[in-house]
């Protein structure tokens, strides 16, 4: 995000810049269309790699464990599949509870424990 507002300061910058260059009664021009692209651009990466990373992240709550490099085609097609749906926080939920790793994951709790017989013991040697 900061990337954006950055370029957008750069933009508003060099803008006032040619407001002093240019003579009076003339109008700034808008910005060229490869500029407008480049920000459309690079604002459409940007919400790409944020739904990445709440993918990622609502994955790893999931698991219980923190994410791993085979982890990330599925946080890619999770992204994907909740920027389908309209980037519904339920979409990743949905992905997430429906993926492999979640419903192959089986966390159990302490074993437990062992119950043993209890022998009775003689009070004194030889019993009668």
């Amino acid at each position: 995000m900061t990337s954006v507002r950055f370029a957008l300061c750069v933009l508003v910058l060099a803008a006032a810049g040619r407001a002093q260059q240019t003579p009076p009664g003339e109008t700034i021009g808008r910005l060229s269309q490869s500029a407008e692209q480049r920000l459309a651009a690079s604002n459409d990466e940007l919400n790409r790699l944020r739904d990445q990373v709440a993918a990622e992240k609502l994955l790893v709550y999931g698991l219980g464990r923190g994410a791993e490099y085979q982890d990330m085609p599925l946080v890619r097609s999770l992204a994907r599949d909740a920027q389908g749906s309209g980037n519904r926080f339920s979409a990743l939920v949905l992905g997430v509870v429906k993926s492999r790793p979640f419903q192959m994951n089986t966390k159990t709790g302490p074993a437990p424990a062992a119950q043993t017989a209890s022998i009775p013991t003689t009070q004194g040697k030889g019993a009668n």
